[in-house]
């Protein structure tokens, strides 16, 4: 990434912070599209950084299609599960490497910002 890019503070940041790695290769992976378990993560992540509390809401039961989930993203699925901010689609998947749409991201930003009322 450019440093003179106007996003280059941003990814650096939550870089320094641990909210995400990028890439196994290196690289940030800029202008590619976030999959659900990786929106997983980068929101878990960020939970952990601001010290953010939530409460359990539920037990972690296994999605039908856990055996897809990456390992570094297992633990960050199933406590964004436990605190009820994502949910499977339908059939008990989770559907971890299909896109995360824009009503799942603004579930999972509006119920990380509730805690900050």
């Amino acid at each position: 990434i450019k440093k003179d890019a106007w996003y280059y503070d941003y990814i650096s940041s939550a870089q320094s912070v641990g909210i995400t790695n990028g890439k196994g290769d290196g690289t940030f992976g800029l202008g590619e599209i976030v999959t659900r378990e990786q929106m997983a993560v980068f929101a878990y992540r960020a939970m952990n950084v601001v010290g953010a509390k939530k409460a359990i809401v539920s037990d972690v039961f296994l999605f039908a299609d856990d055996n897809l989930i990456s390992g570094y993203a297992i633990e960050s699925v199933y406590k964004m599960q436990q605190y009820g901010i994502l949910t499977g689609r339908g059939n008990n998947e989770f559907d971890p490497k299909e896109l995360a749409t824009r009503a799942e991201a603004a579930k999972v930003i509006y119920l990380l910002s509730e805690e900050h009322k």
